[in-house]
């Protein structure tokens, strides 16, 4: 899948716009509202200006856990209104970008959580509801690389938007392009400071986007409803009205 919807943000590495998806009813998601990325803790004044002249960025939601969040602060913006609501109860290796992992637990089973925890679905709840309702310029959404936390949130968006199950995959399946070149260079760096192999090799991994992982997320989803808008619906309690509002104003011809 080509993607052309990365920003020119150059200290970022996984940012990109929703805009330009194209749902089942071949309506498409309009530019510049909503934007998904990884963490922000590099912009610089380059890329600050971009993203409130170009974008109109108005609201950040950082999906991490406090400390993690902490340890790798995003750069303020003026203007800008920033909330944390971390989509775990605490780190977890894999997702939250350890520093260093002796052992990778499967993010297949880890992702499950997202489903399965009671506290996860209330946080992708409340980022949900702030998503759809949002009508003041840009939100952007964002965890440690943009791909996990990040990644279901789009894909629950997506799903919300009537947008193809193919393309919602194929979409999360980006950010293997665009994690890319910084997993080789967190790998190396890694190596060459450690001389541990096989921690090297799991740091590697943290970056890797997988279809089996999105697929445990969906798999359990439906052994309980007919689609996952239903889920979100029922277990998210994200209201139906909201969401028809939400796609007048997102989507056009």
């Amino acid at each position: 899948m080509k993607d052309d919807r990365k920003l020119e943000i150059k200290n970022i590495f996984n940012i990109r716009d929703l805009g330009g998806l194209r749902n089942k009813e071949h309506k498409i998601i309009k530019n510049k509202l909503i934007i998904r990325s990884s963490a922000l803790d590099k912009l610089d004044n380059e890329d600050i200006k971009v993203l409130k002249e170009e974008y109109n960025l108005k609201k950040i939601i950082d999906l991490r856990v406090n400390d993690e969040a902490n340890r790798n602060k995003d750069i303020s913006i003026k203007g800008v209104e920033y909330l944390n609501i971390s989509i775990l109860p605490n780190r977890t290796p894999g997702i939250s970008k350890e520093e260093k992992v002796d052992k990778l637990p499967s993010l297949a089973e880890t992702y499950k959580t997202f489903v399965l925890d009671k506290y996860c679905e209330e946080a992708f709840s409340k980022a949900l509801n702030i998503i759809i309702n949002n009508r003041d310029g840009a939100i952007l959404y964002h965890c440690s690389a943009g791909k996990d936390r990040t990644g279901i949130l789009t894909a629950y968006i997506l799903y919300l938007l009537d947008v193809d199950e193919k393309l919602i995959k194929q979409d999360y399946l980006l950010s293997n392009i665009h994690n890319r070149t910084y997993a080789r260079k967190a790998f190396f760096d890694y190596l060459k400071k450690t001389k541990n192999l096989s921690t090297a090799i799991n740091i590697h991994k943290m970056f890797v986007c997988k279809k089996e992982y999105i697929n445990s997320v969906l798999e359990l989803i439906y052994k309980g409803y007919p689609s996952v808008k239903e889920y979100l619906f029922d277990r998210l309690h994200i209201d139906r009205k909201q969401v028809e509002d939400f796609k007048q104003y997102i989507l056009h011809e």
